[in-house]
């Protein structure tokens, strides 16, 4: 079941008028200036997709879940189902449009801020929950910290996602990739 289509009338009048004055910027091939009119618009309305509100829906156990990961996991979670697409910030979005139920990343802490910020607001926006598996503060300044994030559908699936990944790393299972010593 999808959301129903939001159009420019959907909008706020203060949005609408921001959208009308992009539009005629991009009749005059002035990107620059609609891309600045359009900000403030995506900023209040962040969670849409191909003009519809991202709405998680589907709130699936574990084991009724597809789950996308980043690197390599060293054993069966008890998902459903697992996709490995490589692109971090996509698969975290990925579970806010709903083709996922969960993302973990397997690698030890791979991702800059850069790599999921962008997906943390969408999924935020959509209903669904984000955060490091080690519980560290995903929102850094410094361009050297490196996180690992966890994104779900719902705090029940993130939770139990994120005891499933610390227990590997507490085990010394799942940063050393499979088979290796």
């Amino acid at each position: 079941m999808s959301s129903p289509l939001v159009t420019e009338v959907d909008l706020p009048q203060n949005l609408r008028s921001l959208v009308q004055k992009a539009d005629a910027a991009i009749q005059s091939q002035n990107v620059g200036y609609a891309v600045q009119l359009l900000l403030p618009v995506v900023k209040a309305e962040p969670a849409f997709l191909d003009g519809r509100r991202i709405i998680i829906e589907r709130r699936a156990p574990l084991d009724d879940s597809i789950i996308a990961i980043s690197g390599l996991a060293d054993h069966h979670f008890g998902w459903r189902q697992f996709r490995a697409m490589g692109a971090s910030a996509l698969d975290i979005s990925a579970v806010a449009s709903g083709s996922f139920d969960g993302f973990v990343d397997m690698s030890p802490d791979a991702h800059g801020v850069w790599d999921y910020l962008g997906a943390l607001l969408v999924v935020g926006e959509a209903g669904g929950a984000v955060a490091d598996a080690f519980g560290r503060d995903l929102i850094v300044l410094d361009p050297a910290a490196r996180r690992t994030p966890i994104a779900a559908s719902s705090s029940a699936l993130l939770e139990c996602l994120r005891v499933r990944r610390v227990s590997d790393r507490i085990a010394g299972v799942g940063d050393q990739g499979i088979n290796r010593p």
